[in-house]
This record gives structure tokens, sequence and C-alpha cells, in this order.
């Protein structure tokens, strides 16, 4: 592979593009800056998720998001297999090389062909299996985007590899923007339902072009003998558990669209993302950013526990509070976003707090599984609790969305502290450290939330503001100030405080140092 530039970076030179051990040097400094980029960046995807709910919910009607809901966890389930967790191993693996990557490359693009036809094939079944039509275009138009995702997964992994999130960001933000602006302009001009399609269509296509215009890295000829088992076994250990987890994720949504037609589904659905929006908008960046420094750091126990412990922090401080405040303002929040005709989602959305309160970090353990390379432990986990989850689910669609809702939660709240131990059983990473990372902002959560609903009991402070914006942004001020004044009392959470601040001082002191310029006699 001929040298094309300057080492370290993903397409410009052969001798440093598979080489990260210049990263562990600088590791708290670039996953600082990363996390501030992935952030940034998450603000900017909120902000159009967000108008792509209130937008769409108000040009769209339940049903055409019940009709998309129905195909998309098969297409997902499809493109879970695509990429067999191979991105995730260019990610993980201490050193790799241009023939891996290369024929990862090729396996990924290879898979997606074949998922691509099957779902295209599968069209006409899933149409008979909801007796819908209108399903076989959605579904098949859907399974060409496997192509697209196919060709882009190992430039992406090789971008996050080098933590080059502040690329990565503005690829991310630029093909949602793109997807939302075809999207509304479909919905103008009345395609409906299409205009959910064109959205997915079009974002999977640009993130497909501007990747391969990011990260210059070409793949060469796949390679037999290059050494890439151990990954495809890594890969295939977390695509199975994916494969469960996706299920335990879209069963409800199978179910509901089956038993209770769209309507009924277009109302979970859009309780369901309207809740769990703000986490995974959360979740995205600082997985992508405590995912490849934590692999960097996997023989390193001391330096692993403590940036685990303050990733795992980081996150529960910011979602908890997020997923409290919006259930105990679900009415008005639901009214003013969407419009009244959708306050049907109301009680489904409650139902699903519970879930979502502990959902707030599912994704820590997986931080631990794959950074560690502990696959194949996470499969036998998922495949455990996949058939409880299913009974929850199937005996709560007996009672329509909000039982499924109520199912689904409690089967989370039996689970959720086996699954932790199950997980950190036989790592360095202690029970004590995910305790202490998490129970400063679980009791600040829950007693603010307490504090607001108390505050709302009494009648002369009541109902005071008409207008619903201003009153959500002062149910908010009294909710944060609630939870600040209790997170720093909680045991725990002033040293989470300060670690914080100490990085938001790491981060700003290169900004305010002055620049080195040169001297008058050094420039001649």
């Amino acid at each position: 592979m001929e040298d094309k530039g300057q080492a370290g970076q993903p397409g410009k030179s052969a001798s440093g593009l598979f080489d990260t051990s210049h990263l562990k040097h600088d590791l708290a400094r670039r996953s600082i800056s990363g996390g501030v980029a992935a952030i940034t960046a998450q603000g900017a995807k909120f902000t159009l998720n967000f108008l792509s709910i209130v937008v769409l919910a108000r040009l769209l009607s339940p049903g055409d998001f019940g009709l998309i809901a129905m195909v998309t966890p098969i297409v997902g389930l499809i493109t879970l297999i695509r990429d067999m967790g191979l991105s995730a191993a260019t990610i993980q693996k201490q050193s790799i090389s241009d023939e891996q990557v290369s024929t990862l490359f090729w396996i990924n693009v290879a898979m997606s062909a074949v998922l691509a036809g099957l779902i295209v094939a599968s069209a006409p079944l899933v149409s008979r299996f909801y007796e819908d039509p209108r399903l076989i275009g959605i579904t098949a138009i859907f399974g060409a985007t496997m192509l697209t995702g196919g060709l882009s997964a190992q430039h992406i992994a090789l971008l996050q590899r080098h933590m080059l999130f502040g690329q990565l960001a503005v690829i991310e933000v630029g093909s949602m923007l793109a997807g939302f602006a075809v999207a509304v302009v479909a919905a103008l001009y009345g395609l409906s339902y299409w205009s959910l399609v064109l959205m997915t269509v079009t974002t999977s296509f640009v993130t497909m072009v501007w990747v391969w215009i990011a990260c210059r890295w070409r793949p060469g000829r796949p390679v037999r003998g290059s050494g890439i088992r151990s990954m495809i076994a890594f890969g295939g250990h977390l695509t199975g558990a994916n494969l469960c987890q996706y299920l335990n994720r879209n069963l409800d949504n199978i179910l509901i669209g089956k038993v209770w037609g769209e309507t009924a589904l277009g109302l979970y659905n859009r309780a369901y993302s309207l809740l769990l929006l703000p986490i995974t908008q959360l979740n995205g960046p600082i997985t992508n950013v405590a995912l490849p420094a934590l692999s960097r750091l996997q023989n390193d126990p001391d330096r692993y526990r403590t940036y685990y412990r303050k990733a795992l922090g980081l996150l529960v401080t910011a979602g908890m509070p997020l997923v409290v405040f919006i259930s105990i303002e679900a009415r008005p929040i639901i009214g003013f976003l969407l419009g009244q005709e959708w306050l049907g989602t109301v009680p489904i959305f409650q139902a699903l707090a519970p879930a979502a309160f502990l959902g707030s970090f599912n994704v820590a353990t997986g931080w631990l599984y794959v950074s560690l390379g502990r696959t194949a432990r996470q499969l036998r986990w998922a495949i455990l609790q996949t058939p409880i989850i299913a009974i929850g689910v199937t005996i709560g669609v007996q009672y329509g969305p909000i039982g499924v809702a109520a199912a689904y939660s409690a089967v989370m709240m039996v689970l959720r502290g086996p699954a932790i131990a199950f997980c950190l059983r036989g790592t360095f990473v202690r029970p004590r450290d995910v305790i202490g990372a998490v129970l400063p902002a679980s009791v600040a959560s829950i007693a603010a939330g307490a504090c607001v609903l108390a505050v709302h009991a009494i009648p002369s402070t009541s109902f005071t503001i008409q207008q619903p914006f201003l009153a959500i942004m002062a149910d908010a001020a009294i909710y944060l100030a609630f939870y600040m004044a209790i997170y720093c009392v909680t045991p725990g959470g002033q040293s989470n405080v300060r670690v914080m601040i100490d990085a938001a001082r790491k981060l700003l002191r290169p900004m305010m140092r002055p620049a080195n310029l040169p001297s008058p006699a050094a420039g001649e």
C-alpha cells in the first residue's frame, strides 16, 4: 500500500494507518476533546431528531409511522447480521493490518449483498404477515440500503479506532440533515409514509459517500490466512448477543403491530422513541469515545477501572435526570411537541419510564464485554434473558400497548441486577465501582422528581403559568436546582463533580494557553 502522507491519520499513511500506540500517551485529552466533539454533534443530532419528531408528526399520521415501525425491526435485524460485529473487532483489536481490514471489508460487502437480496425477496412475506400490500415496496427499498452500510462499515471503524470524533461528528450531522430535509419536502408534497423511507435512504447514502471522502483508505484484495479468525469469532459472539438484544427491543413492536394494528403501533413507537431519544443521544457519543479508549487500556487494570467509572458516572449523571423529568412532565411535553391528538401516548410513555431509567446505563456492560474481548460471555447472558423478556412482552400484549410497556419495564427491573453481576464477574471492575458511579445520579434524579411533584401539589403554585413552553421550562429549572443540590450531598456526588470540573479544565487549558509565536530571529 503506497504512502499517501502523514502517519496516524486513516488513509494518509500505510505505516501509521493501523497503529494506535500514540493514542495512549494523550488518552485523557483525546477522550475529553473527542467527547466534547461527539456530544456537540449529538446535540445537533438531538435537535434534528427532535425537529423530525415534531415536524413530521404534524405532517404525517400515526398510521404512517406505524407502517415504517412494522418493517424497521426486520430490516434492523438483518443489519446486525450484515456487520457481523466486524466493525467492533477493528476498533477493539490491539494491533491490526491492512490485509485484515481489507478482508473484513469484503466480508461486510458480500454479506450486505446477500442480505439485501433476502430482504427484497421477503417483502411479499412481510406484507402477508401484516396483511398490508403497502409493505412490499417499503421493505424492498429498505433492503437496498443494506449495500451502503456494508460499503461504509470499516471506514467508520477506522475513524473511530483513531478517535477522530470531530470528522465523524460532521458526517453524522450532515447526513441526518440531508435525510431530514428530503423527508420534509416529500411530506409537504403528500408522499405520506414514503417521506420516512426517503429519510432513511438519503441518510445512509450520504453517510457512505462522506466516510469514503474522510477516510481515504481503500481496500485491497481479500487475503486468505490474514489472521482474522479470532476477529470473526469475536464479531460472531457480539452479533449473536446483539441479535438477542435487538429481538428483546423489537418483539414489542412486532406483536403490537400484529395484534393491535398500525395506529396502536404508531402511538407506542412515538412514545418509545420520544422517551429514549435523550438516552440514545447521550449513549451514542459517550460510547463512541469510551469504547476505543477502554480498548487501548485493556492491559492496564488501574487506569481501566478509573476511566470506566468516570465514563459511567458521566453517562448516568446526564441520562437519569432526563428520564425522570420527561416522565413526570409527559403530558405537557407531548401535548406541546406532538399535539393533543398524540396524548394517547402519555400512559405508554410513563409505563416505559422504569425501563428507560435503568436503560440509561445499559451500554456500560457492553463497554466491558467488547473492550475486554468477552463477547462470548455477552452472548451467554443474552441467550439467558431473551426468553424471559419474550414471555413478559407476550403476556403484556394481551392488554394493549400499555400492557406491553408495563411488562417490559417490570422484566427490566428484575433482570438489571443479575445482568451487571454476570458482566463484572472475572473482570477487574468491581460492583462498588458501578454503585459509586450510579448512586449519586439515581438518588438525586428520583428525589428531585418527587420535589417537583410536591411543588405541583401546592394549590397556589399549580397551573400559574398558562403558556405550555414556559411552564415546562419553569419546571425544568426547579427540577435542575433540586437535582444539583441533592446530587452534591449524596455520597460520591462531590467527587464526581470534581472529576467533571477537572475534565473541563483539561479541555480548556490548551485554549487558554498563549500561542507560542516564533521570535523575529527564528523566522530569519
